[in-house]
């Protein structure tokens, strides 16, 4: 949370999280996180079904949207609107399954989630019957390869909201990594000339 509210002071911008599975397995645990997430400035989170426990893995649904319906309860209680996404990890986390996804997401509408969220779907028509299963905004998260779609074919998918996670940071390290291996290995630079910044950049910058 101390990184958190870093992030929160450092942008004007709202800042939602990334909060896995509420950093405990009872759902006042979820509630809890939820709770102190507000307290540090961010405006929404993501709470998961997978517990991050190799030994346990996934929730059972039960569990699962009883988190879920905790969190809920935590979020509308913070005294602005605080928005909650459900996550199902399925598909990226060894269970590829479709349809015990969409029940999933549907239970955690259910119980209180503003949005749904599962990344890893395989292909644009998973993403077109998953949207189609809600009546909430889905989240699609960019980033795994070949399985990136344009917003153009989200959209009419049905996709309500794009989330980029890591991919700018790693788009952004590849060409430190890059531009770093070619001065080494060939004492040229054509990826630093390459890659100066727009004058509008450049003036954000100086300032």
């Amino acid at each position: 949370m101390t990184h958190a509210r870093a992030v929160v002071e450092a942008t004007d911008l709202p800042v939602s999280a990334d909060l896995e599975n509420g950093f405990g397995h009872e759902p006042s645990a979820a509630a809890k996180t939820v709770q102190r997430a507000a307290e540090a400035g961010l405006v929404g989170c993501s709470i998961e079904g997978f517990s991050g426990d190799p030994d346990l893995g996934f929730y059972d649904p039960d569990s699962a949207v009883a988190r879920i319906a905790a969190s809920a309860d935590a979020a509308r209680a913070v005294g602005f609107a605080f928005t909650l996404t459900g996550r199902s990890e399925n598909f990226i986390r060894g269970n590829p399954d479709l349809d015990d996804t969409i029940a999933r997401l549907k239970a955690y509408e259910a119980a209180g989630a503003d949005v749904l969220m599962a990344p890893g779907l395989p292909d644009i028509a998973a993403v077109k019957t998953v949207c189609d299963a809600l009546s909430k905004p889905f989240n699609f998260m960019v980033g795994i390869p070949g399985k990136s779609f344009t917003v153009a074919e989200l959209a009419g998918a049905g996709v309500k909201r794009i989330s980029l996670a890591t991919s700018l940071y790693r788009a952004a390290m590849s060409g430190v990594v890059a531009a770093a291996t070619e001065a080494k290995e060939n004492g040229t630079f054509s990826s630093v000339d390459s890659s100066m910044p727009t004058p509008e950049f450049a003036g954000y910058m100086r300032g």
